[in-house]
């Protein structure tokens, strides 16, 4: 179960790691099994780093301390998707999609009720880690007891510069939008959403049944014309 759990979670994190590249670089996606094979064969190298004696202490000390950041980052991507993309018209993609009406709520729920509850937890995570000493349990051969020490220096550095480089891209993002002038408020409903690539990153969609619809006609008026002689 835990083999299983713990592949699920990888395969994630590269499926991620993919689909980002691949939105980023769009000379990705024409060698999207060449960028796989790279990506596989980069984190298994980096994942040798952590099988040296010391390698447990590191992965113990980023997942002690790390749990705050998924929440961070999952809430400024609920503020993004809510405000600056539009719930509304997120919601009304999956209307469209589930070809039935979504209940008022959910915009609620997703613009105001999930960041304040995010927000909540982060700080609250954050005060916890501040108060928690930064220290691991080991083993000492000479007492032949388990004794508490305290992280070097390099570890924390490098728990810094990790942490550095994965909340950086959220304030980069921030900054390069107030330079090019890019509005966080979200558009006309009508018009559809684009990238600095002139991409559209909204299709409009059409009901499915409207389609079956259409066909159906068709089909019905082929079969009624009588034949030409």
């Amino acid at each position: 179960m835990f083999l299983n759990t713990g592949l699920c979670v990888v395969m994630t994190f590269l499926q991620n790691i993919i689909t980002s590249l691949q939105d980023s670089f769009s000379s990705f996606r024409k060698h999207e099994k060449l960028l796989t094979v790279v990506v596989f064969v980069l984190m298994f190298l980096c994942s040798f780093y952590f099988i040296r004696p010391q390698g447990l202490y590191q992965i113990r000390l980023l997942s002690d301390y790390w749990i705050v950041f998924p929440v961070i980052i999952v809430m400024f991507e609920t503020i993004a998707v809510g405000w600056a993309c539009g719930a509304r018209r997120f919601l009304t993609d999956f209307a469209t999609l589930w070809d039935r009406p979504i209940h008022p709520i959910f915009h609620w729920l997703w613009c105001y009720l999930c960041p304040v509850v995010l927000l909540f937890l982060s700080i609250t995570t954050l005060i916890l880690l501040f108060l928690k000493d930064v220290t691991y349990t080991a083993w000492d051969s000479s007492s032949s007891k388990e004794v508490i020490r305290r992280y070097s220096t390099g570890y924390l550095l490098m728990l810094g510069a990790v942490s550095l480089a994965v909340m950086l891209p959220i304030p980069t993002c921030f900054l390069y939008c107030l330079v090019h002038g890019i509005p966080f408020k979200p558009v006309s409903l009508n018009r559809p959403l684009t990238s600095s690539k002139s991409l559209p990153l909204i299709i409009p969609l059409k009901p499915i049944k409207e389609d079956q619809k259409e066909e159906t006609l068709q089909g019905v008026n082929q079969t009624a014309d009588p034949p030409v002689v």
